[in-house]
């Protein structure tokens, strides 16, 4: 399991942090938990693509965790990155599929890419899971919005990684 630390500021604006995302490659999936504004920049600097994001996770809906959501979705669109030949997972609590309806109520069809876009809603009560091939995703409530819950991706080596946002 590979990790790298893109963002983990906050809402408040600083030259030497961005907002909250990390980077995960295990096996076959890279996935970005959280897209706090800068992540794109993060990611392209770390060397790594943007086509190449297979799933997304959200630990909540507060902005400096999903600002450039509609930047991805737009780029995965409309900038010259194929993505038809895969899906797109898209990860959250309780709320995730109205997020993103609200979103596309201002952005329509620029950011509307439902057939390439698998989306998952875990408990946000209890625990709950998913797995992919060789990965285990485990989710827990937080307390810190009623969607917050952690992620405990898990590889097929036992190597763990737990995200709280």
């Amino acid at each position: 399991m590979e990790i790298i630390i893109l963002g983990s500021g906050t809402c408040v604006p600083s030259l030497e942090r961005y907002a909250s995302s990390i980077w995960v490659k295990s096996g076959s999936r890279e996935i970005l938990l959280d897209t706090g504004s800068g992540c794109v920049k993060r990611l392209l600097e770390a060397g790594k693509e943007l086509k190449n994001i297979n799933t997304i996770f959200f630990s909540h809906f507060h902005p400096d965790h999903t600002g450039e959501f509609v930047s991805i979705l737009f780029s995965l669109k409309y900038g010259g990155i194929d993505i038809k030949n895969k899906e797109l997972f898209v990860l959250g609590g309780k709320g995730l599929l109205n997020f993103y309806e609200g979103l596309k109520k201002v952005y329509g069809r620029w950011i509307d890419a439902n057939d390439r876009i698998r989306f998952r809603e875990f408990d946000d009560c209890s625990a709950d899971g998913f797995n992919f091939d060789d990965l285990k995703l485990e989710t827990f409530p937080v307390n810190h919005r009623p969607e917050s819950i952690a992620l405990k991706i898990t590889d097929k080596n036992k190597k763990s990684l737990i995200y709280t946002g």
